[in-house]
């Protein structure tokens, strides 16, 4: 028994599949992602250093706790390398870092970068520690590293923000599980074209 042809057709079903609906999806992914990291960037609630502590005054909304900070010009005085070492945020600090949120009702609650149940990072410039609920108040933000210092002794300091949770976050979080169901669906119809097409109709022969 011979296996059956080749089905063309379902191959070109699954092509079209990743390249039309996969492939457009992880681009707006991507989209998404830079340019929501910016406005949240611009529009941070409170930001500075750490190890250090932020204080702001929360609404009733969602917040992100992030190593980051305002997009830097090059009118700010730095150097190229003076520019590096302040803001860039090695993925080691997320690992590391430990926040602990102090809300207006004199309870606290605590995030961690390693116990994120999904995190996001751009590039050297952005990377998310957890996410709180704010109560409406002054709010503190207390962030430190585990372990404090480096292998050589070098204590770890990054640049430290609070931003609300925008729209375009979950627009981003959409978009990339389209790619995996699209790319799945696109992947499974081309091996059912070939490899799982099956057996071929045996022929008798008189």
């Amino acid at each position: 028994m011979r296996a059956a042809p080749i089905r063309w057709s379902r191959i070109v079903a699954g092509i079209a599949v990743i390249v039309f609906l996969a492939i457009p999806c992880l681009i707006g992914a991507i989209a998404a992602a830079v340019i929501g990291t910016g406005v949240v960037r611009k529009n941070a609630a409170a930001e500075g250093r750490a190890p250090g502590t932020l204080r702001f005054d929360s609404g009733r909304e969602r917040y992100v706790v992030a190593l980051s900070a305002k997009p830097d010009g090059i009118f700010d005085g730095l150097s190229r390398t003076e520019r590096r070492r302040r803001f860039r945020v090695h993925e080691s600090d997320v690992s590391q870092a430990r926040c602990t949120i102090g809300h207006p009702d004199g309870s606290t609650s605590n995030v961690r970068g390693d116990r994120q149940t999904i995190s996001e990072s751009i590039g050297n410039v952005y990377a998310t520690v957890g996410e709180f609920d704010g109560k409406g108040g002054t709010t503190t933000v207390a962030c430190r590293f585990d372990p404090p210092q480096d292998l050589l002794g070098t204590p770890t300091e990054a640049p430290l923000m609070v931003h609300e949770a925008t729209a375009l976050r979950y627009l981003t979080w959409g978009l990339l599980l389209g790619v995996f169901v699209f790319a799945g669906l696109g992947t499974l119809l081309i091996l059912w074209g070939t490899v799982w097409r099956g057996p071929g109709r045996s022929q008798t022969h008189r």
